[in-house]
């Protein structure tokens, strides 16, 4: 468990790395906005990818509205501020969020990746046959500057923002991926680097590092970053380090968890995966659990976290199967012994989880109860495992105790899932996007 004394030592590492007291200062404010924002402003809610609000989610689960926003690949993956969904489909469209009425609908022959709104302005990243395009909206969906590039390949993941600085990771290739660091203010381009890799997952930013892809899909910390206040030229800034792990494929993109950055690996590339928690300031490994098949990565409040997998089914011929597991979600403390678990059967998780109605782990009090989550909600999205199409399940878990709160079939599954303004929107893989209250 780390302790005061490593808190310290991480904040003298970061001093080492080019930061000042002053920038240090405003940078943990800023991400102390990112983390308590009561809005959904980006993918898994802001820029350490914790998937944690202190906003609450419903209590009962009706369903208040639904849309079809088409695409052709679409998670409709929803960001949520002053009472505007904006999501994606074909293009970026904006919602109501009470009654799900259209409020302005962008790029409509394009196939929306995700968005992103921070200090009113929607960032917007679409794609086309041969083109990836980033675009800064207005409230009204007035363009205020817009970025292109051609590629053979193009594919993208969600912005992230941080700072004055927007990050885009795109696939070039089907081989090569260049995340773009832009001037969010401007659209002029800060800096970029390509890596050669299969996996490709959006970056995290957290304590003046960018986690970003590397290689075959490994973690790498860039950094330091201070936003204006750092002279980075025309390239991006060095790479601290690399994480090392032994071969295998990348399951999900980094989360930062306090002072430690969690990963996961399917380590055999069969679905015998790990989640691994790094330390933040050289990527060395903390600790490592067996996490089963997954594909969604954990949500945290910044000290325990709460992770979906599955468990191996062994067949009478002594085979694992790993294709009808059953589903588990577990709450694990911050040393990684788990709290508590549950199985359901016959189900793998579709979506990251999200964790509603529960504070930022104040860790000016390192020592306190990790009960932070007293009265939050889990909600976790999932499939029928025996059949794809069969539909899913949203699931509403008590985040302390794990006792089902409540639960609704959706057709098809969750693949991502939101919370703000006391509503859980639900985007499924079809291009529809369902808003519970």
């Amino acid at each position: 468990m780390p302790s005061r004394r490593r808190l310290l030592r991480t904040g003298v590492a970061l001093g080492a790395t080019g930061f000042s007291a002053g920038c240090l200062e405003r940078r943990l404010e800023t991400e102390h906005h990112w983390t308590t924002s009561p809005d959904w402003p980006m993918a898994n809610h802001d820029a350490h990818h914790t998937g944690r609000t202190a906003s609450d989610g419903p209590s009962a689960g009706s369903v208040a509205w639904q849309r079809h926003l088409g695409g052709e690949r679409t998670a409709a993956t929803p960001v949520i501020a002053d009472g505007t969904v904006y999501a994606n489909g074909d293009g970026v469209v904006a919602l109501d969020a009470a009654t799900g009425r259209e409020r302005w609908h962008v790029g409509s022959e394009e196939n929306g990746a995700g968005q992103a709104v921070v200090d009113g302005t929607i960032y917007a990243v679409t794609t086309t046959e041969a083109s990836v395009i980033v675009r800064a909206l207005d409230s009204a969906g007035r363009v205020q500057w817009e970025w292109s590039t051609a590629v053979p390949s193009p594919d993208a993941r969600p912005p992230v923002v941080a700072d004055d600085t927007l990050y885009v990771q795109l696939g070039v290739t089907r081989r090569t991926r260049r995340l773009v660091a832009f001037d969010r203010h401007d659209g002029s381009v800060r800096w970029s680097s390509e890596v050669e890799s299969m996996e490709m997952f959006a970056p995290a930013v957290a304590h003046g590092r960018v986690l970003a892809l590397a290689e075959h899909g490994a973690v790498r910390a860039i950094g330091p970053t201070c936003g204006l206040g750092c002279r980075l030229g025309a390239g991006p800034p060095a790479t601290d380090w690399r994480e090392r792990y032994p071969g295998g494929d990348r399951w999900h993109a980094p989360t930062v968890r306090g002072i430690d950055v969690l990963t996961g690996i399917d380590a055999f590339g069969s679905g015998s995966a790990q989640l691994r928690v790094l330390d933040l300031n050289d990527g060395g490994v903390e600790w490592a659990a067996v996490q089963s098949a997954t594909a969604v990565p954990p949500a945290t409040d910044g000290r325990s976290l709460w992770s979906v997998g599955s468990v191996h089914v062994d067949r009478d011929d002594g085979v694992t199967n790993v294709g009808d597991n059953d589903m588990v979600v577990r709450r694990r403390g911050m040393d990684g012994e788990v709290r508590w678990e549950r199985q359901f059967a016959e189900r793998l998780g579709s979506a990251r989880p999200v964790l509603a109605g529960v504070p930022r782990f104040d860790w000016s009090d390192a020592d306190k109860d990790e009960d932070n989550a007293a009265g939050g909600t889990l909600y976790v999205g999932s499939y029928f495992a025996p059949e794809v199409d069969g539909g899913g399940w949203v699931t509403a878990l008590d985040a302390v105790t794990g006792e089902t709160q409540w639960e609704k079939h959706v057709t098809p599954s969750p693949r991502s899932l939101a919370v703000a303004g006391g509503r859980l929107f639900v985007g499924d893989g079809d291009g529809k996007l369902v808003c519970f209250d």
